[in-house]
């Protein structure tokens, strides 16, 4: 096949590219179907030489009997309006200017014109999908209706198209209100989240695409994505959907109810979180403090990602942790306090109230997911944690008027922000 295309090229002056991929292990490493993987690495080829090139457009031959399997194929999986419109006549730098036309037509002009196509002789297997629809369920169809199928079809997928198009922009415009992408690396998004609040609030209809409209942001994300599996995520927006809660897609993509936001991401996501890096740690006088400082802990100063945390140094010995004696910088924390993860029987003191709860509670009130509680590094004295970075300080040790020794740590993070955390009628983690 690549040479007969080879020799039509040579023959109209027509420069020809080809290339070779591993189909098999592409979709083995991906875990897809060989036809699927067959389309993505073919579609990366075409899109790595039109930029080799400059083309900004690439043109397929996609008629209207690939329209009428396509639908047939979502219909089988389980799909909405969207996947009864089938495909696009042009999608970005795609276009399928044959899309409104049958096969038959194609092979009519090819004959007046002494045209002589190839046909991949795949296409006459019946183990792939596809071509079962083709060779068998189609034509089953037509002689039993008495109809033609394709062209009953393509009317069908261009009606829903102008009307999904329609619903396609006002689901656009809610999903600007209701979702956020978190960037990753490579382009790629870290995290899609969705208020949960926003789109319970939705008629169902612009909901549902307002789901996909965030799994599209992640490449390939609707790839083999079903009516199911979106139902199965918009089922995580009920009231009593306990926090924690996931719904699978397809390709290692999940959607997981984080109280009151719904986060898409990949399975095997692990939120990266900001390492700190002491600086210095100093004793000073209450009267050394600068104006800005006042603010206390978790206050950024300077460029970038610089941070400091200051405590009352007396409260802190009153409460147990050696006392320094001399102003100026120390060699280190004052023995007691300790920077680690959480323990059990930890526990964190109120602000304003005095009393204590336990840290466990208090993760659960700041909505800090489950998966990373483990790992957050805490400032401790004893079984007593004094500030979790970014989430503020506790009542103990705290700054006040009658502050007289004060306890700074500086320190850096890899990170322009540190920990994100809301209380109860707060938007959530970020």
């Amino acid at each position: 096949d690549a040479e007969y295309a080879a020799q039509i090229c040579s023959d109209l002056g027509i420069p020809f590219h080809t290339g070779r991929e591993d189909v098999p292990r592409l979709a083995l490493e991906r875990r897809i179907s060989l036809e699927t993987a067959a389309r993505e690495a073919r579609y990366f080829f075409l899109s790595r030489i039109a930029k080799r090139i400059g083309a900004d457009r690439i043109a397929v031959a996609h008629t209207m009997n690939d329209q009428a399997e396509t639908v047939l194929m979502h219909l089988a999986r389980g799909t909405g309006p969207e996947g009864l419109a089938g495909m696009e006549m042009q999608r970005e730098w795609l276009i399928r200017p044959l899309l409104g036309i049958t096969r038959r037509e194609v092979e009519a002009y090819c004959l007046s014109e002494g045209l002589f196509p190839r046909t991949d002789k795949t296409n006459l297997q019946d183990g792939a999908t596809r071509n079962a629809l083709r060779n068998q369920v189609i034509p089953l169809i037509e002689k039993v209706c008495r109809t033609d199928f394709v062209q009953a079809v393509g009317r069908l997928s261009g009606l829903l198209r102008e009307e999904s198009g329609f619903l396609q922009r006002l689901a656009e415009q809610e999903f600007a209100k209701c979702g956020r992408v978190i960037p990753g690396k490579d382009e790629v998004p870290e995290r899609v989240v969705l208020s949960v609040r926003c789109l319970a609030g939705l008629d169902p209809v612009l909901g549902r695409r307002v789901m996909r409209i965030a799994l599209s942001r992640f490449p390939g994300g609707l790839v083999d994505t079903g009516y199911v599996h979106i139902l199965k995520a918009m089922d995580l927006t009920g009231p009593c959907v306990r926090n924690g809660k996931i719904a699978e897609f397809r390709h290692g993509l999940r959607a997981v109810r984080r109280y009151e936001e719904i986060h898409l991401e990949s399975s095997a996501f692990e939120a990266d979180l900001p390492q700190l890096h002491i600086e210095q740690v100093r004793l000073l006088p209450r009267e050394a403090l600068k104006e800005d400082d006042e603010a206390g802990t978790d206050s950024r100063y300077g460029p970038g990602s610089a941070f400091c945390a200051m405590f009352d140094m007396d409260a802190l010995c009153r409460a147990g942790a050696a006392d320094p004696k001399q102003y100026g910088k120390l060699e280190g924390l004052p023995a007691g306090l300790e920077f680690r993860c959480r323990r059990t029987g930890d526990r964190i003191r109120i602000k304003g109230t005095g009393g204590t709860r336990t840290l466990k509670k208090h993760f659960i009130d700041r909505k800090i997911p489950r998966e990373i509680r483990d790992r957050l590094m805490l400032l401790a004295l004893g079984d007593e944690i004094l500030w979790i970075p970014g989430s503020g300080q506790a009542g103990t040790a705290k700054i006040n008027p009658a502050t007289r020794r004060v306890l700074r740590i500086d320190f850096r993070s890899d990170s322009q922000t540190l920990l994100e955390t809301t209380d109860n009628q707060g938007e959530g983690w970020v």
